[in-house]
């Protein structure tokens, strides 16, 4: 469990890094290409962990973060569109 724990962590902290660096609060070269790329995997990412919420067994998971990400899925796209 500990594997996936730490897998999510990096995944998000770079996930965090890419959010931060689009809206221009980090100063990273990163090239546009790159971004975009960034960008439209992580749509792809909350969607399908939407789906996963969305099927899931647990209340809670289907009813609290099922909404969270498909706004998460909404706003990285939009993101990825404007790129």
């Amino acid at each position: 469990m500990y594997r996936f724990e730490i897998f999510s962590i990096v995944m998000n902290s770079i996930f965090i890094i890419v959010i931060l660096t689009q809206a221009g609060f980090l100063i990273i070269n990163i090239p546009n290409k790159i971004m975009t790329y960034a960008l439209w995997l992580m749509t792809g990412l909350f969607l399908l962990n939407t789906l996963g919420n969305a099927i899931s067994k647990n209340k809670i998971e289907r009813l609290l973060f099922t909404p969270v990400t498909i706004l998460l899925a909404i706003f990285t796209l939009v993101l990825a569109l404007l790129n």
